[in-house]
């Protein structure tokens, strides 16, 4: 007789998979290829714990974490991205997920392109991917241009809001609220003439404030912060975006901030 699956209402289908995979693998009814290592976990019951055992973090930014090439109109490969250098740094005990969109703002309507106000992606993101153990937001480039007619101070407003959503989204662990890691971003560079056309072009002054606002909304709000212009620059070819070298030091210097705020969890 087959033993019980579930008792009451307490039914978990992610235990009815486990289960289900078990008797296949140990009993030879399956035709997959089950390999030794996996057997082992589905012995022990330990096969739907590794995934358990891994922390998520989420970067949610702009161009800048989606990868725009300063040099050119594509995006930077992958592997030099800063959340996947940040990623290769710290390892499989962690999932990185990148969540970067080009134009994207703190909590402003952009009245050019739809769909770039960071807060009311964040919520519906940071669920799709729960439980997250921490949300790294790099966000405010965007805020600076002078179609939005905006201040260092309200742009350090507008993150301010997103780490409060990011903690009310209850998205984190056990339902709690995930850790929060503010990133002042880069500073811009030298007006260029695609930085002009991006509507930059008096914005240098107000992105090169933003660390010390940043740093203020992060310590009143009990969160983490680190200033991404301590270890990198903007490429001057378009005075906006990073590089594949700025991106190797931004991603080291994060996953040394991200060890000291997250460990493994233990096995």
């Amino acid at each position: 007789m087959p033993r019980p699956r579930s008792s009451g209402h307490g039914f978990k289908f992610a235990s009815l998979v486990g289960e289900t995979a078990s008797d296949l693998a140990l009993d030879g009814g399956s035709d997959y290829d089950v390999s030794v290592p996996h057997r082992s976990l589905l012995r022990t019951g330990r096969f739907k714990e590794v995934g358990a055992l891994t922390r998520t973090i989420v970067c949610f930014g702009d161009s800048n974490t989606h990868g725009a090439d300063p040099c050119g109109v594509s995006r930077l490969p992958r592997a030099v991205r800063w959340p996947r250098v940040m990623a290769a740094a710290l390892g499989d005990d962690y999932e990185i997920i990148e969540e970067g969109l080009n134009g994207r703002t703190t909590v402003w309507d952009s009245p050019l392109a739809p769909g770039r106000n960071g807060l009311t992606y964040l919520l519906p993101c940071l669920l799709s991917h729960a439980p997250v153990d921490l949300v790294i937001i790099m966000l405010g480039t965007n805020d600076t241009k002078r179609i939005y007619g905006l201040t260092a101070p309200e742009i350090a407003g507008g993150a301010s809001v997103l780490v409060d959503a990011a903690r009310a989204s209850l998205a984190g662990p056990d339902g709690m609220p995930p850790e929060v890691l503010l990133v002042s971003p880069v500073p811009l560079g030298e007006v260029t003439a695609r930085s002009e056309m991006w509507g930059f072009g008096e914005s240098r002054a107000e992105s090169e404030r933003l660390a010390g606002m940043y740093r203020l909304v992060a310590d009143s709000a009990g969160a983490g912060f680190f200033d991404a212009g301590s270890v990198a620059r903007v490429h001057p070819d378009d005075g906006v975006h990073l590089d594949g070298a700025a991106c190797a030091k931004l991603g080291a210097a994060l996953a040394d901030v991200v060890r000291q705020r997250l460990s493994p969890k233990p096995v």
